[in-house]
């Protein structure tokens, strides 16, 4: 790893690369090497989010010149199909998963792949406002279901 991540470094350094970046489902993996890249690719959302703010984010974060970008920010779209114990309303649309990935002060991009047209409308829609406090947290009692 560390003679790929040298090369890696030599290229960028020879202006063949512009950035190095890694993509971890593992918050342990990605602790350990964001120090290393230019870009972090984490598996975040409102139901993937304790191991993401415990580590990787704050390892990121700490880590000279290095975005974050989400992944998996709807957890494959079981988010937004709600929850039997849920009771504060409606479950999450996909632009509610993705603002709130974005609300973490940590990720700078949330990578998503729409089911259709609609949807990535609809998830387009929900970047142009910003989670409020009280809707953040309301989000982290969904996911902690």
């Amino acid at each position: 790893l560390a003679a790929a991540l040298a090369q890696a470094r030599q290229w960028q350094d020879q202006g063949r690369v512009r950035y190095i970046g890694l993509s971890s489902h593992s918050h342990a993996v990605a602790t350990a090497l964001s120090k290393f890249t230019d870009i972090t690719m984490l598996r975040y959302s409102m139901g993937h989010r304790l191991a993401a703010e415990a580590t990787s984010l704050p390892a990121a974060a700490a880590a000279e010149e290095n975005t974050v970008l989400s992944f998996c920010s709807t957890r494959w779209n079981q988010l937004q199909e709600g929850h039997a114990d849920w009771t504060e309303g409606e479950p999450p649309s996909s632009a509610d998963c993705l603002s709130f990935a974005l609300s973490h002060p940590s990720v700078g991009g949330v990578l998503h792949s729409a089911r259709d047209e609609e949807e990535l409308r609809e998830s387009l829609s929900g970047l142009r406002y910003k989670l409020r406090d009280d809707e953040r947290r309301r989000w982290e009692r969904y996911g902690a279901l």
